[in-house]
């Protein structure tokens, strides 16, 4: 169980190097701001071989970002595993632009997301974003085999909201001001399951949340992550996976965007 977890890792950095990478626009001009996809994974295999990774990489063209949640045990031991995504702002542009959480803005974070089809149950994910202090660098990659040493906070798992009887060896992620996102479904339902026919379980999905606090504050970067909201009866737990399309800040009733 533990080696399919390292190989899926391993696809997810060598697919992520192929993904797209952001462009920004909006009427007063580009700016700085981009996307990047975050995966850590923590291993409990007992005695000297626990460990624990975490990579980050820019979004590129042609590819979603995932934003999972997950833990999973066996007789060799226990994984946990979270992707999430990263929004790095650009505050000069913001400023420059007069769109900078002032008193009485709503600055709208909109997601864009699909909701694959998947052949098995999953728990349904609870979206999150939350403001992020330190700087975070894509692409970097930190990891740990065979000793006790944690990575960057903005690697640690966020707690899921259910009862839990095990917890990282580097436990979950300080509590912080965090938003939930609205999630609603998009007018187009256009889909495609790979073969180029529709299918009725893939869905897009929209979700939302004024995040003019987390700009007041000047946080040089958004995390959005997702938690689930149920555990299965042996105590571990799968999200459903949310890919992530494209991502918008848009402000008031404004019009214009910046598409990131």
């Amino acid at each position: 169980m533990l080696l399919s977890h390292q190989n899926a890792l391993a696809s997810f950095f060598i697919a992520l190097s192929l993904f797209f990478g952001l462009a920004c626009s909006h009427k007063a001009g580009s700016s700085s701001h981009h996307v990047a996809g975050l995966r850590s994974a923590f291993y409990n295999r007992g005695g000297d071989v626990d460990g624990s990774e975490c990579t980050v990489i820019k979004q590129h063209k042609e590819g979603l970002l995932p934003l999972t949640h997950s833990f999973g045990g066996g007789g060799g031991g226990e994984v946990w595993e979270h992707d999430a995504v990263i929004v790095v702002l650009d505050h000069l542009h913001l400023e420059a632009d007069g769109r900078h959480g002032r008193e009485g803005q709503v600055n709208t974070l909109r997601l864009h997301l699909r909701r694959p089809w998947i052949p098995f149950a999953a728990m349904e994910p609870k979206l999150y974003v939350q403001g992020v202090q330190e700087v975070v660098k894509a692409p970097s990659h930190w990891e740990v085999q065979g000793r006790h040493a944690c990575p960057t906070e903005v690697c640690l798992m966020p707690a899921p909201e259910v009862n839990r009887s095990t917890i990282p060896a580097c436990g979950w992620a300080p509590p912080q001001d965090a938003l939930s996102l609205h999630q609603y479904e998009a007018e187009d339902q256009s889909n495609s399951n790979g073969n180029g026919k529709s299918h009725e379980a893939d869905r897009r999905i929209l979700a939302e949340v004024d995040i003019s606090p987390f700009l007041q504050r000047h946080y040089s970067s958004l995390k959005i992550f997702s938690i689930p909201t149920a555990l299965a009866s042996s105590g571990m737990w799968q999200t459903h996976t949310m890919s992530l399309e494209s991502v918008e800040l848009r402000y008031d009733e404004d019009p214009s965007y910046l598409a990131i």
